[in-house]
């Protein structure tokens, strides 16, 4: 078969098609550098990108019958989503192949990594399923939410366990979840995603939709540290209830510690709504006021001294632990980073910042004045320690809806006597951004690609 003038094997249908809708995009938007840059100063949009390359898709498939498969809207759907990863970020993961033969799961028991937002997802599914495969235990696949059926599932994303690759096909029979764990939600409906998910299966939870809302409460998960002597910035709690004076009363007790304050929704995912405010400008408190129209917020001290020594400066950084929860004990297994485009920028690639290893990081820690500091085992073993420490407390109040695996977020600080020390920062029941994530050495950051260990082995 034939497609822009290039003979075409059936196997290799969706990768062509694909492919061709990624050039015909490039070639309508500018070069891909140009375009990836626009999407993360948020002058270009995904929905923008997938008006045009539906277009696009249709003018490839119209004319041509053999195409008939393609044709199906959900297919068509995946295409787009599949040439707009490509166009958005490099890739962290193989290929995903759509094939049009169904599947016939023969290993049990299953494991569900469930998600509802198509965006990236094979970044997220690709480095668990390795891991997971490493152990040998379950078969694992990833489930959008719409292809539930019952405690079942009617298509799947695998690993080809002879390739490595990903296939995305429909399933004949597919077998009960026997369990399962969510992760990548349209973040604009997080917590009812959840929830709704959950309710759908009766199945064995990793991370329950109680849990991993709790969680994402920055309040609770930051009492809970400060209860337990763990260090965490202090902040206090703002909500449109407040009086003139209670605000202002609010923000004075947290000036008392820090004139650079960072206020952020209580429940902020992806840096949404974070940003710095500085107390003794003018417009601070009509700022603070001004969002507080939308919810609950925090606002707190600013940590963090210890920055990265980058071409634009010494920069704020956020350093991501993934720790593993077996029902008794804690296990930092995995790292990243995400540092800022400068020294005032917010350390999140949703707010135009970006994503480092753990090893990357580890080699370039400088003070706000960009003087570097050459850290030592010891302070890697109290990141850990922190990290796991941190993990505990949240367990001990959680109990049984405690999920099996949490990212933890933690800045860190030089002390008076300029040792490093960690800083509790938050807690996520659904990390993501696991394709980066690279599995902890014994004294330092490590290099290998991988989640978590443990998680697979303990198959809890």
């Amino acid at each position: 078969m034939n497609i822009a003038g290039v003979e075409v094997d059936d196997g290799e249908l969706d990768r062509v098609i694909r492919q061709e809708l990624f050039a015909r995009l490039v070639e309508a938007w500018g070069d891909v550098r140009g375009i990836r840059e626009r999407m993360r100063a948020r002058t270009l949009c995904r929905e923008e990108l997938r008006v045009v390359a539906e277009g696009m898709l249709q003018l490839l498939l119209d004319d041509t019958a053999e195409f008939e498969f393609y044709k199906q809207a959900e297919l068509q759907s995946r295409l787009i989503d599949l040439a707009l990863d490509q166009l958005e970020s490099e890739a962290l993961a193989p290929p995903l192949r759509l094939r049009n033969i169904a599947r016939q799961l023969t290993t049990v028991p299953v494991h569900a990594l469930i998600f509802n937002a198509f965006p990236l997802v094979t970044h997220e599914l690709y480095p668990l399923m390795v891991d997971a495969f490493t152990a040998g235990k379950l078969t694992v696949v990833g489930v959008h939410e719409r292809w539930l059926v019952g405690d079942a599932f009617r298509r799947a994303i695998f690993l080809d366990e002879d390739t490595l690759d990903l296939v995305e096909a429909d399933v004949l029979d597919a077998p009960a979840i026997s369990s399962a764990q969510v992760l990548a939600l349209d973040l604009r409906e997080e917590h009812g995603a959840h929830r709704r998910i959950e309710s759908r299966l009766t199945t064995s939870w990793w991370n329950s939709a109680v849990g991993a809302e709790k969680l994402d409460d920055k309040n609770w998960t930051g009492v809970c540290w400060q209860n337990a002597g763990l260090d965490t910035p202090r902040f206090v709690t703002l909500c449109a209830k407040h009086s003139d004076a209670e605000l202002q009363a609010l923000i004075a007790e947290i000036t008392e510690s820090s004139q650079s304050l960072i206020l952020k929704p209580i429940d902020a995912t992806e840096g949404r709504g974070v940003r710095r405010i500085f107390a003794d400008s003018t417009e601070a408190f009509a700022v603070i006021r001004h969002q507080l129209s939308s919810g609950m917020w925090m606002l707190m001290e600013e940590r963090g001294t210890v920055c990265c020594a980058t071409t634009a400066g010494a920069v704020p950084f956020v350093l991501r632990i993934n720790v593993f929860w077996d029902v008794n004990a804690a296990f930092a297994e995995s790292s990243y980073a995400q540092v800022a485009a400068s020294s005032t920028g917010i350390a999140s690639v949703g707010q135009g910042g970006r994503i480092v290893s753990t090893s990357v990081l580890w080699k370039q820690l400088c003070d706000a004045k960009g003087n570097s500091y050459h850290p030592h085992n010891a302070d890697w073993h109290r990141i850990v320690d922190i990290a796991q420490s941190g993990v505990r407390i949240l367990a001990l109040e959680l109990g049984t809806y405690m999920p099996a695996l949490v990212g933890v977020d933690m800045l860190l600080d030089f002390t008076n006597d300029g040792e490093l020390t960690p800083v509790l920062l938050e807690a996520n029941g659904r990390p993501a951004g696991l394709g980066h994530s690279r599995l902890l050495a014994v004294d330092a950051p490590g290099e290998e690609p991988g989640v978590s260990v443990k998680l697979w082995i303990s198959a809890r």
